[in-house]
């Protein structure tokens, strides 16, 4: 009859885990979602800056010359903003706050990569990505942060354990763009 207490007591423990992980999950969602629906406007004819977000983009080899060992080449980055980085500071801010989002599409002679990069106020909450292989099967990973620690991370549409190793390759990649977004200021 004593284990019948400490049962409970794990399951409502357990309960309570999953069900703030389900509500973190939903805002991130609603967050991705609400920001791919701004890009999406802002890039209609007649709406540019529906919404105050802004774009920079990066573009390597944007005329898909042969790259040397390598044969098709190209890389784009997407940065998304709200405003001009360096206002912030008035208010006490960091430069990177006004980052919303960063899309980044690779194409190489035997594949394609995608990954996207979620900020809400300058913070990642977010990360996708996929690869596409010759004859292989796309593979998606997606990561998933609040306060700067993840907390859900999947492959496939699989639900993984924590991969704190390919977790500190994205926080470390994420920093990286932030600072190269910032450059493109200066």
């Amino acid at each position: 009859m004593k284990k019948l207490p400490i049962l409970l007591l794990l399951v409502f423990f357990y309960s309570a885990i999953a069900y703030g992980q389900e509500d973190k999950l939903k805002k991130i969602k609603t967050l991705y979602a609400d920001t791919n629906y701004k890009i999406a406007k802002s890039k209609l004819p007649g709406e540019e800056g529906w919404g105050n977000l802004y774009s920079t983009e990066i573009n390597v080899n944007s005329n898909n010359g042969s790259w040397r060992a390598v044969g098709t080449y190209s890389n784009k980055i997407v940065f998304w903003y709200n405003d001009q980085p360096g206002f912030q500071q008035e208010e006490n801010q960091p430069d990177w706050i006004v980052l919303e989002k960063i899309e980044i599409n690779s194409l190489i002679a035997i594949g394609t990569m995608h990954e996207e990069y979620l900020y809400d106020k300058g913070q990642l909450v977010f990360c996708y990505k996929t690869t596409q292989y010759g004859d292989v099967p796309k593979q998606e990973y997606r990561y998933y942060y609040w306060n700067g620690k993840l907390f859900r991370y999947q492959e496939d549409q699989v639900l993984k354990d924590l991969n704190f190793a390919k977790d500190k390759e994205v926080i470390d990649k994420s920093i990286e763009l932030q600072k190269l977004f910032l450059k493109t200021f200066n």
